[in-house]
């Protein structure tokens, strides 16, 4: 239709030059408000005010068509972001109740093992011959029942301190040899021995070296993460004959209701921030850029 309803020359002349035409949305409330501002901006009086071309009409589409779908975009993204952050919040203060109940029982069963290995014994292992040696036979005895009667312990294993403060090597390791396993022909990372003398940097353990330094049992502060899954590990020192050497013995449990727990929140907590990225691009697409609205319009004239 016309801008102007009139029905002379005159008052259709006065109109163009001193009249503001209506809006579209005035006539079709349905037409996005984008497109409304482009075509009141193509009837505007002065020149100065209106797209110089059609070249630069279809340049304010695209980009006016553009910029809601990255906004879109963002929204969803960011929305997903923002509940999977929530998600790692959930976790952490879950997983640092959880640690604060389960830190002593781990302890204490490295004490229990600590008291069962003579220090003797593992004063006389310092090199891989020897393994055949009734000493190591004695202590590895010690540590295979304690990781058969404690289905959660996934490791347990003795080092002497070499280079202080975090420089350690394996006196008796309860899996000293490489064994395949599953028979495949490869020794995977959790079927490798640990004979005696390999060295083993604790550096990222600080908890062995508080072993070390304050001579009393101790357990990790955070979980960690290896072949084995969630563990958590306790230490306890083991007097050896010599005073100036220093001998420990390490635990690794493994914690399957944790990591149950954190794949049951890392599932939830995705699951949640697609539905809301979901919900944000139907919102979002419900209000329509420049271009579905242009396309619809052009669909019913012609």
């Amino acid at each position: 239709r016309l801008p102007f309803l009139v029905d002379n020359r005159p008052a259709m002349m006065h109109c163009h030059l001193e009249e503001k035409p209506p809006t579209v949305r005035s006539i079709r409330h349905d037409v996005p408000h984008v497109l409304d501002r482009l075509v009141a901006s193509c009837l505007e009086k002065d020149p100065k005010l209106r797209p110089r071309s059609m070249l630069a009409v279809a340049r304010l589409l695209i980009e006016r068509s553009i910029v809601p779908v990255l906004v879109s975009i963002a929204l969803a993204l960011g929305s997903l972001l923002l509940v999977s952050g929530a998600g790692y919040a959930v976790w952490s203060i879950t997983s640092s109740l959880l640690l604060e109940q389960i830190q002593p029982s781990v302890q204490r069963l490295a004490q229990l093992t600590a008291a069962q290995i003579r220090g003797d014994d593992l004063d006389q292992v310092r090199k891989p011959e020897d393994m055949e040696g009734e000493p190591l036979k004695r202590v590895w005895e010690v540590l295979d029942r304690i990781r058969t009667e404690n289905p959660e312990v996934v490791s347990v294993y003795t080092f002497r301190m070499k280079t202080p403060p975090a420089l350690w090597e394996f006196v008796v390791d309860v899996d000293p040899k490489d064994v395949d396993e599953n028979e495949d022909g490869e020794i995977q990372e959790d079927e490798q021995g640990s004979p005696p003398g390999d060295e083993y940097d604790g550096k990222e353990f600080p908890k062995m070296t508080a072993t070390y330094i304050e001579g009393k049992p101790q357990a990790d502060e955070e979980f960690g993460a290896d072949a084995w899954g969630i563990t958590l590990s306790g230490y306890c020192p083991i007097k050896g004959p010599n005073p100036e050497e220093f001998y420990l013995v390490g635990i690794d449990s493994t914690q399957e209701p944790v990591l149950q727990l954190r794949n049951g929140l890392l599932g939830v907590f995705t699951f949640l921030g697609l539905i809301v990225a979901v919900i944000v691009l139907v919102i979002r697409r419900r209000n329509r850029g420049v271009l579905p609205g242009f396309s619809r319009e052009r669909s019913r004239m012609a």
